[in-house]
């Protein structure tokens, strides 16, 4: 009888022992609070921000800085940022008198942050729960330089809202951030940035007029040593889909737009990973980017919806092809379709179909 009431005092002891030690070790887990900054570009956003701003105030996480940018709207928005600053105090915000676009303006933003690590989102789209930074951080170390998560697309302006999760989801587990960078759709938005990784490798938004996420990002991940992914879903994407019913110069410009982005964000890949990488996985990285290039190319070709405009957009693709192809010379790219991304390019085919460029 002393025996058993020996063995179960011991037992119970080394019991008791063992669950301090697994609750210490889970409270450790969570110990690291860092601050996150979530930042907010806008212009001219009174009337499609306000879902924005509810799913960003009902954030759980208490660690948190909430960053607006006004880059100059002449509509309600700066009042409406005034009137928040005074409700809640996690609320910031900062504005220029001149519109100075996206890419100064996320610069700025980054700048005037104070968290450990920033997380981008637009002024149209909304996270999906109030848990998802609290969430998100168990997943962050001081160390960590990115953490992405997953998003959703909603097509507001086909009448419905059609969720479409991100492909990303069919990567391997603990993939490289270049891996993950090329085989997914990768914006500013849905990302943990460690701030002090981003002053480290200089970052700017601002080398291009638009489509800054094209011309940064690569610029980003193939610098990037220490990176995680989440399959965590964190905010939802709204996708306008509206057809385009003139082609004008400001059309035009929009595609030499994507060319100057993409040439950017070309010779940041190659000069970050030259000395790292074999020629051959260089070569394939780059014929990636390429294909994602037409990708987005096509799918201006697919929202003109009227067949002259559309005649007239495949002369113009034919013309500036060669010089598409000289961005990427020295790779000898070809059109390889190997992810779901690559789809509008086989859609279009035609418009890329013509003779190669005598070297």
């Amino acid at each position: 009888m002393f025996i058993f009431i020996d063995n179960y005092w011991m037992f119970s002891k080394i019991s008791n022992i063992y669950y301090i030690k697994r609750k210490n070790m889970n409270r450790q887990k969570t110990l690291y609070q860092p601050k996150i900054s979530i930042l907010i570009p806008l212009h001219n956003s009174a009337k499609y921000f306000n879902s924005t701003i509810k799913t960003i105030l009902n954030q759980s996480y208490e660690n948190l800085e909430i960053l607006f940018h006004d880059d100059a709207s002449n509509d309600e928005t700066r009042k409406i940022l005034e009137d928040l600053t005074i409700k809640d105090s996690r609320v910031k915000y900062i504005f220029s008198d001149t519109n100075i676009g996206s890419g100064y303006s996320r610069n700025k933003l980054i700048e005037a942050s104070t968290g450990d690590f920033i997380f981008f989102i637009d002024d149209d789209d909304e996270f999906l729960s109030p848990k998802i930074i609290e969430r998100c951080v168990k997943y962050l170390k001081p160390n960590l330089e990115i953490l992405s998560t997953q998003f959703k697309y909603k097509f507001d302006d086909l009448g419905i809202k059609i969720p479409i999760n991100n492909i990303v989801k069919t990567l391997k587990i603990n993939p490289s951030p270049m891996h993950y960078y090329l085989n997914t759709t990768t914006f500013a938005w849905g990302h943990f940035f460690n701030k002090k990784f981003l002053y480290d490798i200089d970052v700017n938004f601002s080398k291009v007029k638009k489509y800054e996420d094209i011309a940064e990002m690569g610029n980003i991940f193939s610098k990037c040593k220490n990176f995680k992914r989440t399959l965590i879903y964190s905010i939802i994407y709204h996708r306008k889909t509206n057809s385009l019913t003139s082609f004008d110069k400001n059309y035009i410009n929009k595609i030499e737009c994507i060319n100057q982005a993409y040439k950017f964000n070309l010779e940041n890949i190659v000069s970050n990973l030259k000395n790292d990488v074999s020629f051959k996985i260089l070569k394939k990285t780059v014929n990636s980017l390429f294909m994602e290039h037409l990708s987005l190319i096509s799918v201006y070709y697919i929202n003109l919806k009227n067949r002259n405009l559309k005649k007239e957009f495949k002369k113009f693709i034919k013309d500036i092809y060669p010089s598409i192809l000289e961005i990427y010379n020295g790779f000898d790219v070809k059109i390889k379709y190997r992810r779901i991304s690559d789809l509008p390019v086989f859609v279009t085919k035609f418009l890329y179909k013509i003779p190669k460029v005598k070297k």
